[in-house]
């Protein structure tokens, strides 16, 4: 196993560096160390572990153990909701994390209620995305070791793909998730996060898919749905081209026709 640490270190320093490791913290900040810590020179000592190759820097005020890195611990969505809070895995990874999508995504995408731009750690692309705070809920812990990260629930995560299907892989992936997600799904925790959602279009997309293609238990969705379409036509697939016919049942554009929706449904895993 290689080793990226390489000089030694002072007592100070590997007391310092043992209670980090002690504590199970994969990602370690220096607000944590302020509030946690009584080492009085902590900024001295973290540097000093970062010249001689003990610990990594991520970004300002972020730092990872370089022993997890030369590790199989390291955990892409522990390190990606560690950049930035609050935040949760979402999207294309959470639909990945479910077995919702056959695509293997080179980005990391996390949402959150905080600007912050994208980029690359440890060779991982990680895609923030700004949310307003009534989007960010439907979260589940989940643990990875003592540390642990949030992801978005199955039912959020088919929400968040019919929101903003570019982050889920396109629109077809989204169709594809909620299609095998069907029986796993707590169809009036859907409904009551589609209108927490407050996006009208989630709500007339899942009410046309979950109709055309027959999906279980979904009947008190589309009855639900019927009763708060607004009247203004918007699209199926935001990502297609604005042609198409008009479907006054549920206010949509059918810029993609019920035989392609069909198909991908087909698509088998």
């Amino acid at each position: 196993m290689r080793r990226f640490y390489t000089k030694g270190i002072s007592l100070q320093e590997r007391k310092f560096w043992e209670f980090i490791k002690s504590e199970g913290w994969t990602i370690l900040s220096t607000k944590i160390i302020k509030e946690g810590m009584q080492f009085k020179n902590w900024s001295k000592i973290l540097n000093n572990l970062k010249r001689k190759g003990w610990v990594e820097q991520l970004e300002k005020g972020k730092y990872i153990l370089s022993s997890v890195i030369a590790s199989d611990e390291i955990n892409s969505f522990l390190i990606g909701t560690g950049l930035v809070e609050p935040s949760s895995i979402a999207y294309g990874s959470a639909l990945n994390y479910y077995g919702l999508t056959e695509q293997i995504h080179n980005t990391v995408y996390v949402q959150t209620t905080r600007r912050k731009t994208s980029k690359k750690c440890l060779n991982v692309q990680y895609r923030f995305i700004c949310v307003s705070s009534h989007k960010f809920f439907g979260l589940r812990k989940e643990w990875n070791g003592r540390d642990f990260y949030f992801i978005t629930d199955i039912e959020k995560t088919i929400l968040d793909c019919l929101d903003y299907p570019e982050f889920a892989g396109g629109f077809t992936e989204a169709v594809k998730g909620l299609y095998l997600a069907q029986e796993k799904l707590d169809k009036e925790k859907l409904w009551q996060y589609a209108l927490q959602l407050n996006n009208n279009t989630v709500i007339k997309r899942i009410g046309y898919l979950s109709e055309i293609l027959d999906l279980h238990g979904f009947e008190d969705f589309r009855a639900h749905a019927q009763k708060v379409l607004l009247p203004r036509y918007t699209l199926l697939d935001p990502m297609s081209p604005k042609v198409g016919a008009y479907l006054s049942r549920w206010k949509l554009l059918l810029n993609l026709s019920d035989e392609e929706i069909k198909a991908v449904a087909r698509v088998q895993y």
